[in-house]
């Protein structure tokens, strides 16, 4: 389901300082690690940048932030928690996960 542009950035900006506080990784490391000013990632963090798909991308793949939970989940608060799980899931091998989804 696509997101007015508000609540996508605020989400986005919500997963991102999760995944960042789980790394225990503060902004500038971060910000370091995408080659982003703090100020751009403070931003995003905040829910008030409009960013290129790159750096979504690049945000994305460094975190192992769930695409399909950032663009298709409406509500936060289960996105934040579908989230969390889709990281700690990633411990796991695939047969593994399977398993665990079975067992839901």
């Amino acid at each position: 389901m696509a997101h007015d542009s508000n609540y996508a950035r605020r989400f986005l900006g919500l997963l991102v300082k999760q995944a960042r506080e789980e790394k225990e990784w503060n902004q500038q490391y971060l910000a370091d690690e995408l080659d982003i000013d703090i100020r751009t990632l403070r931003k995003v963090e905040d829910g008030k940048s409009n960013i290129g798909y790159n750096l979504l991308i690049k945000i994305i793949q460094t975190l192992n932030i769930s695409s399909q939970i950032l663009c298709y989940i409406d509500d936060e608060e289960k996105g934040l928690k579908m989230d969390r799980v889709f990281r700690q899931l990633l411990q796991f091998p695939l047969e593994d996960i399977a398993m665990i989804a079975k067992s839901a």
